[in-house]
């Protein structure tokens, strides 16, 4: 039983984890193409 929980805890903090970076990664790729079309648009601009 405590074992089951142990590794229900891991896989849970697993998807946290997993979930959480890929909302980040999400997140920095959107704001990263914000800054390069900014700065595109600055510079032809």
């Amino acid at each position: 039983m405590i074992a089951d929980m142990v590794s229900f805890a891991i896989a849970g903090i697993g998807f946290c984890h997993a979930a959480g970076s890929m909302i980040l990664y999400r997140g920095f790729v959107a704001g990263k193409n914000t800054v390069m079309t900014q700065n595109w648009t600055r510079w032809r601009g």
